[in-house]
């Protein structure tokens, strides 16, 4: 099994009104005792794992060995950057979507018309390390972060790789950092990102403090996730749900913003590289009477198009056979 690469990610037209959010309890892993159990207790839990990818696509990830001064560096390395002038920034914005390091600011449109608002800034981080040269203390934080939540990521997509019965293989990492401002409207929320899926087979991200924001659809209905204090919040992504056969679903989020304060999230990202082809697991055929649910893509293709996407769905339904 493959580990994402790209940031890019599927936009959707599911917007639904504030009041049909539901709150449910999201799924709770705790990493170390898939580290440190006894072989029932690994058993047991990495069937918890594949149960949370298959009914919700997410969990919350507890006892990771990440320090919160980590963290908190991290967060702050990342707010430091968005804080540089534009001329300062203006060197990493981005055309290409392979460019090592790439920014984008302001507001974007998606193919339904909706606006919504956030800068970001992409940069590829292994096998080889990329760093912006601001803040300067910035490439040590960041390869430290790099290499703890690299960890986190091989080891959940091992355990997942158990769940399904497959092997895993390491893959290439990226590390996004977004910064979503308030919405402009005094006791109103906007949009900060549209419903998506992510192109990635798994995503680990770190939201700050007790802001708020990030939603998931669940049972067709947007759920907001609420904040474990120190842990990191685990999702699917495209490439698993294409690896799986379907047997796990790309997870639908989007992020919502009020009028209170800025918010900020670190997303690290795991896929194959571009020149792979990226399939249904023979296995996961077999299990599907033979029927594969999606195609054989190269991954760089599949990046492609969900950058170019003109359809304004998920490129996983358009993929689908």
């Amino acid at each position: 099994m493959a580990a994402s690469l790209s940031s890019s990610v599927t936009h959707i037209s599911a917007y639904v009104a504030v009041d049909a959010i539901i709150k449910e309890e999201i799924p709770v892993i705790d990493l170390s005792i898939l580290r440190n159990a006894t072989p029932n207790q690994r058993s047991q839990l990495i069937q918890e794992i594949g149960q949370a990818c298959k009914e919700w696509g997410c969990f919350s990830l507890i006892n990771h060995g990440v320090p919160e001064s980590l963290r908190t560096s991290m967060m702050e390395a990342f707010t430091e950057f968005f804080d540089l002038s534009e001329d300062e920034r203006k060197e990493y914005l981005g055309k290409r979507i392979l460019d090592p390091i790439r920014h984008e600011m302001g507001i974007s449109t998606t193919a339904e018309g909706e606006q919504y608002s956030r800068d970001f800034v992409r940069i590829f981080v292994h096998p080889a390390l990329h760093s912006p040269s601001k803040p300067l203390h910035f490439r040590a934080i960041l390869e430290e972060y790099a290499r703890q939540t690299r960890e986190i990521a091989n080891d959940l997509l091992t355990a997942i790789g158990e769940s399904l019965g497959l092997d895993e293989t390491n893959g290439h990492q990226i590390l996004v950092g977004n910064r979503y401002p308030p919405s402009p409207q005094a006791n109103q929320l906007a949009l900060g990102l549209s419903a998506h899926s992510d192109t990635p087979l798994l995503s680990v991200v770190m939201q700050k403090g007790s802001i708020h924001g990030l939603e998931v659809m669940h049972n067709g209905r947007w759920v907001p996730v609420q904040l474990i204090p120190g842990s990191f919040f685990i999702h699917t992504g495209d490439l698993l749900e294409i690896v799986s056969n379907g047997m796990y679903k790309s997870l639908l989020h989007r992020v919502m913003l009020d009028d209170r304060s800025t918010r900020i999230s670190v997303v690290t990202a795991m896929g194959p590289p571009v020149e792979n082809i990226v399939a249904p697991a023979p296995k996961l055929v077999e299990i599907v009477s033979n029927n594969s649910v999606f195609p054989s893509i190269k991954y760089m293709d599949y990046v492609e198009l969900v950058k170019y996407n003109p359809f304004g769905k998920s490129v996983l339904d358009l993929l689908r056979i």
